[in-house]
């Protein structure tokens, strides 16, 4: 028999890198004495419905981090890993778009809190950042199927499972039969991925969660430079809109 290979058909790109200027947004991120103003741990029930935190909250209208001045060169170094993701992984023409930062927001996770796993379809492109990560952090993670829909790998339903009584399938999980995938953070992560793709930060196991994860989150989205008119596809510039009214 000839030689066989296993062929990698539709992959998800997960970019994920350490900024260099980490050391330099720190002090910045954690300069704001209002990120400690308050913790929830001796709380009682009525004080934790009313209480919102004072920095983070992407519905309590605290989503725009990016128009804040002094986090210009943060943003900026952000995009700078945009371009290299698009870039390296796509062979994107990046010079055919203006990329837009739409919205960005801090994340304050407590020990037992967790960010579920949703999707962000409205944007292009979401990051991630941690300006401090160590072995307790909660993890990001990726999944690998839709709602309602298992891997394409399955067989058939459940092979990729365990059961009721932890009997499973396989021997090891890999990439091929995973539906969900884990990054070890370090501080200064960041980590770049398609909008449409499903995450979540959740503590693993044998974790003894920090008493405090700090992340700033944002959405992308590619516009087309205002002389782009020729592509079937992609956002015409705003600049060649129209509001009817």
């Amino acid at each position: 028999m000839d030689e066989a290979e296993l062929l990698q058909f539709y992959p998800t790109i997960v970019y994920h890198a350490t900024m260099d200027g980490s050391g330099n947004h720190h002090p910045l991120i954690y300069g704001d004495d209002t990120i400690d103003q308050y913790t929830l741990e001796n709380a009682d029930d009525e004080e934790k419905r009313k209480y919102v935190n004072p920095i983070s909250g992407e519905c309590n209208t605290k989503c725009l981090l990016h128009k804040d001045h002094r986090f210009t060169p943060f943003f900026k170094e952000v995009m700078g890993h945009v371009e290299v993701y698009l870039g390296s992984s796509f062979n994107l023409y990046t010079q055919l778009f203006d990329l837009y930062v739409v919205k960005s927001w801090y994340n304050v996770i407590h020990p037992r809190e967790a960010l579920g796993f949703r999707k962000r379809e409205s944007s292009d492109i979401s990051f991630i950042y941690y300006p401090e990560a160590d072995d307790n952090t909660q993890r990001f993670w990726i999944s690998n199927i839709e709602k309602d829909m298992n891997s394409l790998n399955e067989v058939f339903p459940g092979i990729f499972s365990e059961n009721s009584k932890g009997l499973k399938y396989i021997s090891q999980f890999n990439y091929a039969t995973s539906n969900l995938n884990s990054i070890k953070l370090q501080t200064g992560s960041i980590i770049l991925y398609p909008s449409k793709t499903s995450t979540g930060l959740i503590s693993i196991p044998d974790q003894k969660p920090n008493p405090r994860t700090i992340t700033i989150q944002g959405e992308i989205k590619l516009i087309l430079k205002p002389e782009v008119l020729h592509l079937d596809d992609g956002l015409l510039s705003i600049e060649h809109w129209k509001k009817f009214t």
